[in-house]
């Protein structure tokens, strides 16, 4: 019996999430991205033309938002911050307004604890202002 061979949408669908995991995206932070690219949040109801566009994000063509991972647990949440941001449509004088506001300090001067805390704070802003 011959193995069947995954349609191009599966096997699109398994190459943004071993993009993103090779990246060190999260699942959180690709989800924005996706939202920010296509304004889908689940790659289960995108077309192939959306999942390619989100595949061409992550891999940072056609202009669309680089992600940039580095080593530190503060890079990763730093890029996490960048993708929330972007999902949102918001600039970085808004997440450096909630940074000062929480911590009284700029988000390249928090913590890890902090970040986390300005994380929640955009998590809370995009479930707030999602579209219905």
């Amino acid at each position: 019996m011959a193995k069947r061979r995954a349609s191009a949408r599966t096997r699109a669908i398994r190459a943004v999430h071993a993009e993103a995991r090779r990246r060190g995206i999260d699942d959180e932070a690709r989800r924005a991205i996706q939202r920010s690219v296509v304004g889908v949040d689940s790659c289960a109801d995108m077309s192939l033309d959306q999942l390619r566009r989100v595949l061409d994000a992550l891999k940072g063509r056609r202009g669309h938002l680089t992600v940039v991972v580095g080593d530190s647990s503060r890079d990763r949440m730093r890029t996490k911050i960048r993708a929330q941001r972007d999902a949102a449509g918001l600039n970085d004088a808004y997440v450096d307004g909630i940074s000062r506001r929480m911590y009284r300090r700029p988000p390249d001067a928090c913590d890890t604890t902090q970040l986390r805390g300005v994380i929640a704070a955009l998590d809370r802003h995009l479930k707030r202002h999602a579209t219905k």
